[in-house]
Formats: structure tokens, C-alpha cells, sequence
């Protein structure tokens, strides 16, 4: 039976504090190569997966190893489009320097198209901001690989138990992560795969395994504790996250008649839209164009779309507070020409007139074809449902005020497009 509120808060107030009893410990004992002052074994890891993940060397996996760090890499992300036709237009590099000191652990791009950036932390913790400065370093990825801005992908290697990234664009990835991957590799792997390969490959998991496990038992005694707390308060847990659940499914399916008719900014003006569905999209009815360039409401007949996009339907902003807001022009069947002109526009011709909005407000420019300007806003994530709209209607607000020259924008860019 359903507790009620006062007492499922009660109980889940009783479970955090307790929780937060439980003592942190200490770092565990150094490794072997540590003590005996070898270089950095960390070092031996870059090397490896280095190694592993170039379709180039003689390991006979081909792109096996590479596709399924590349899956790992975008897990998070809904967007995201890793694609290559040939493995020899791969680059793999390790040691990448940046600007001011950065230096990059390993690097995995495809030329003018995208690349992924890769810190990996083995017995140590991130240098404070180091992930960061890294995604505000202009030099990485260097530009000579003219990768765009909005696809550049960043990950963060760790033991499960540590910290993650403290730049939020770092999608985490623990060790044992990879492990399972590679696990799936070693059953699974078919062709050319060669013996020294393959005794490589787990000869570098089996390494994995044994560093991320190597654990003390004081450590291992704390999570047994917190395991304890959280099957003895699992209903309360339980209830929490199936209200949540429901909520936030409601939310992302219903958001447009709610933002519309309960949030509705003063500035909405009926050329404005919002589309039905979970993508999050708001647009001008001149900005969703067919190819005779009329205005169309369905955005699978449309050939030229800007949009402003926001992503209440992710969990992470409902659970962290923080919604995301950009200006979006979609790769999937939108010519490359209208979206080249957007970027070369918004880049050079407009973009004084955009920063004098931009900085108003504190958006950021983004240099990209897909990817145009964004802003992170935060809220109190307790206030539930009804704050977030209320960040959205700010984050409106603020974006349309860019809309004007957006436009401009947009209509230029259709004329390119048209005239080639």
C-alpha cells in the first residue's frame, strides 16, 4: 500500500541522512609500478587503447574495437552521428596538445567531420577544472582537422567510483565499461581478428580488471553498508522514483499544451509554433519551408527548418536543474548548401548583430552547421514540473530576441540554397 506523502518524505529524509553518515575512505593503496616510481601507468593505457582503437595496426580487429568506444561515447546523446565510409579516413592520435599547457590523452577524429576527445584517469582524479579547460581550449581538437564545433564529442574515462567530468559536455565511461565491451568483442569476434590480437586484447582487459577491482576492504565494507540503506528503504526509493517516472513521461509528451496555455510568454505572437512531439522544437511559420518555400506544419515535409530546441524531455534536466536551449538547423534531409550558408552567415556577416543580443544574456556562440547558439539555464529542480516551464519561458524571452536577425539569416541562406 501507497505510504502517504508526509511519511514517504519522512522516510526518504530518515535514508539521506543516514546515507550521509556513512564515512568516505581513503584512497586505496598504491600499485606496484607505482611504488617502484615506473612511468606512469597510465601511460601503458593511452599506448593501449591507442593501439586497440586504430583500424590501421596489425591487431586484425579492423574498426571492431573502435565502433563499440565509439557506441560507449555516445550513449548519452541523441544527436549524435559518429559515421565513416572507409577506416582509412580514421585518425587515432595520442598526447594531443592544446593551448596554455592542455594536453589531451587521445584523439579519434574523422577529417572535417567529427572528432572525439578522450581523457582517461586510471589512478588518479581529474586536475581541478581540467576537463573544462579542455572543452574551452580552441586548439582541441586542433583545427587543422576543420571538424565543426557541434560535432565534437568529448569522454571521460574513470574508475566507476570516482567523480565524473566536471565539464558537463565529458560523457562519462567507467573502466568497467569498456571491460564489458571488450568482453563482447572477445565472444563474439569473427574474420581476421589475429591470435596475438586477440591475446592483446584480453591481456588489456584482464589488466583493466584486475586495477578497477583492487579495491580495500574498509571500501568495500561502506558500500556494503549503502547497499544495506537502500534495500531497507527501497519502497520509499521506489515510490519516489515511480512518481518521478510518471511525471516526467507525462511532461515530455504533453509539454506544448502546457507551455502554451499555463506559460505562454507575453511575447508569443501567432507566427509561432511549437511541434507536437517530445523533440522540443519551437519555430517561426516562415522557417519551416517545403521546397517551393511554403510554409508546412509537418517537419518531415519540410526542406529548410530553423528552430529554437530545448530538452525537457531529457531526465537529467529535470533531475540536475539545468535545461538546455539552442538554435537548431536538423542535418536529416536538409540540404547541405542552406545549411552551410546558416553557419557562414551566422559566423562572419551577423555576427556582431548576434553578439550584442547574445551577450545580453549570456548565450553562447556556437560555431557549427547543426548548432547555431545555446544556453544552459538553472533551476531549483524541487520546484518540480512548474519551474522548469518557467525556465523555458525565460530561455523564450531571451532567444526570441534574436529571432529578428535570424531571419535575415535564414532567408539569405534559403536564397543560396534556391539559386544553386
Amino acid at each position: 500500500m501507497d505510504q502517504t506523502v508526509d511519511d514517504l518524505r519522512t522516510q526518504l529524509e530518515d535514508f539521506a541522512t543516514t546515507v550521509q553518515a556513512v564515512p568516505e575512505v581513503d584512497e586505496p593503496p598504491k600499485t606496484t609500478l607505482e611504488v617502484l616510481d615506473r612511468r606512469p601507468r597510465e601511460t601503458y593505457w593511452i599506448s593501449w587503447l591507442q593501439y586497440l582503437l586504430d583500424p590501421s595496426q596489425p591487431h586484425g580487429f579492423n574498426t571492431t574495437i573502435l565502433d563499440v568506444v565509439l557506441k560507449l561515447v555516445t550513449k548519452g546523446s541523441e544527436d549524435a552521428e559518429l559515421e565513416y565510409q572507409s577506416p582509412d579516413d580514421i585518425v587515432v592520435k595520442s598526447e594531443v596538445g592544446g593551448s596554455h599547457g592542455n594536453r589531451l590523452d587521445l584523439l579519434v577524429a574523422l577529417l572535417e567531420e567529427w572528432a572525439v576527445c578522450c581523457e582517461l584517469k586510471v589512478t588518479s582524479g581529474e586536475r581541478d577544472g581540467q576537463t573544462r579547460d579542455y572543452y574551452r581550449d580552441s586548439d582541441l581538437p586542433p583545427s587543422d582537422l576543420s571538424v565543426p564545433p557541434d560535432s565534437e564529442y568529448y569522454v571521460y574515462i574513470s574508475k566507476a567510483d570516482r567523480p565524473n567530468a566536471s565539464a558537463e559536455a565529458f560523457q562519462d565511461v567507467s573502466w568497467q565499461e569498456l571491460v564489458n565491451a571488450f568482453d563482447d568483442v572477445l565472444l563474439s569476434i569473427q574474420g581476421d581478428a589475429t591470435e596475438r590480437g586477440m591475446a592483446q586484447l584480453r591481456d588489456f582487459r584482464d589488466t583493466i580488471t584486475r586495477e578497477v577491482s583492487m579495491t580495500d576492504q574498509e571500501y568495500s565494507e561502506r558500500q556494503r553498508e549503502k547497499m544495506e540503506l537502500y534495500l531497507k528503504y527501497h519502497d520509499e526509493i521506489q515510490q519516489a522514483r515511480d512518481a518521478f517516472e510518471d511525471i516526467h513521461d507525462r511532461e515530455k509528451e504533453r509539454w506544448t499544451e502546457r507551455f502554451l496555455e499555463e506559460y505562454r510568454p507575453d511575447t508569443w505572437s501567432d507566427e509561432w509554433n511549437c511541434e507536437h512531439s517530445k523533440r522540443g522544437l519551437i519555430y517561426r511559420d516562415d522557417w519551416r519551408l517545403d521546397a517551393n518555400r511554403t510554409p508546412v506544419d509537418d517537419r518531415d515535409a519540410a526542406v529548410y527548418r530553423l528552430e529554437f530546441q530545448h530538452f525537457l524531455r531529457k531526465r537529467s534536466t529535470f533531475t540536475d536543474g539545468r535545461l538546455r536551449v539552442r538554435v537548431y538547423t536538423s542535418r536529416h534531409g536538409v540540404p547541405n548548401t542552406y545549411r552551410e550558408a546558416i553557419k557562414e552567415l551566422t559566423n562572419n556577416e551577423y555576427y556582431d548583430e548576434l553578439a550584442d543580443i547574445r551577450q545580453q544574456y549570456g548565450i553562447e556562440h556556437v560555431a557549427g552547421k547543426k548548432v547555431h547558439a545555446e544556453k544552459y539555464y538553472s533551476f531549483d529542480p524541487t520546484g518540480g514540473p512548474d519551474v522548469a516551464y518557467e525556465t523555458l519561458a525565460q530561455a523564450f524571452e531571451e532567444f526570441i530576441e534574436l529571432a529578428p536577425i535570424l531571419t535575415q539569416i535564414h532567408e539569405q541562406a534559403l536564397d543560396r540554397a534556391m539559386n544553386q
